[in-house]
Formats: C-alpha cells, structure tokens, sequence
C-alpha cells in the first residue's frame, strides 16, 4: 500500500468519525434543550406541587418524595448530556484542529462549550 493509499484511507476513516461526531453534537444540543426548556421545569413543578400536596394533608409523603428522586435523576440525566457534549465538542476540535476562530465563536451553536 503506497502513501497516497494510507492517506486516502486516514482521510476516509477521519470523515466517518467527524461526521459521527457532528450528528452526535447536534442530538445531545437537541437533548439539552429538551431538558433545559421543558422537562426540567415540568418536573420542579410536579415536585413542587406535590410536595404542596403533602403539607396541605391532600398527598402522600411517599409520593412527595418520588417527585423530587424524579427530578434530581433528570438534573443528573441533564449533567450526562452536557458533559457528553463537551466531550463530543473536544473530539470535534481534535478531529478539527485547524477550524478558524470564528467559528468558536457565540454564533456556532454546535461549536461551544
């Protein structure tokens, strides 16, 4: 196998994995704003107004409690995705070392931390 060979191979093996990454960021930035604008609110309240529910003798202790267990594993699922991206988004700049300043910039969406 001749140099140009390998290269092409590199560049081939390259592509797949910056384009593997790419569509990684972009579902991760869907799943964060999924859980940033709607199921993290949604569950504070369920938790608040259970627990509402509870002080007021309308609801169960025990269901007050699943609640807010509910809405903490969705913070720490929400940690998960936000640490997963930073670490797709590192990928991204390793497979992508010569990428122009601008595009790191507060406009690139998929780009920044």
């Amino acid at each position: 196998m001749g140099n140009l060979e390998r290269e092409h191979g590199v560049e081939l093996l390259l592509g797949g994995e910056l384009e593997t990454s790419i569509v990684r960021l972009m579902r991760l930035n869907e799943r964060r704003t999924l859980y940033d604008q709607q199921l993290l609110p949604q569950m504070a309240e369920q938790a608040e107004a259970a627990l509402a529910a509870y002080n007021n003798d309308d609801g169960d202790f025990a269901e007050a409690v699943r609640a807010r267990i509910a809405e903490l594993n969705a913070k720490i699922d929400f940690l998960v995705i936000k640490t997963e991206r930073l670490k797709t988004i590192a990928q991204l700049n390793y497979l992508l070392p010569s990428i122009p300043p601008r595009l790191n910039s507060d406009n690139t969406e998929g780009l920044k931390p």
